[in-house]
């Protein structure tokens, strides 16, 4: 029973850090931060340092709209999405 705990536990492990490689990857990071989970109080530090600092990957993306002109993707302004349609006249009975 207790080799059967150990192996779940292990499983569990390796999809967690899997998983934690996986986000901060595309998070803008190195995958190799994940590794800070095992240092006790630092790793909860970090991992709030992640959570509320701006990620590499929205620093690049600001750039790239910032050089496409600025308005990429903004409501009613060129480069973006097109006004709404009036609605229907009213039906007379």
């Amino acid at each position: 029973m207790e080799a059967f705990i150990l192996l779940v536990y292990i499983a569990v492990l390796a999809i967690t850090i899997v998983a934690g490689v996986k986000i901060l990857t595309n998070a803008g990071y190195s995958g190799v931060w994940i590794l800070i989970i095992f240092v006790p109080i630092v790793g909860f530090i970090m991992a709030l340092v992640f959570a509320f600092s701006d990620w590499p990957i929205l620093q690049e993306l600001r750039q790239l709209r910032a050089s496409a002109g600025g308005s990429y993707g903004t409501y009613g302004s060129p480069g973006g999405y097109p006004p709404p349609a009036p609605p229907p006249p009213p039906v007379a009975q």
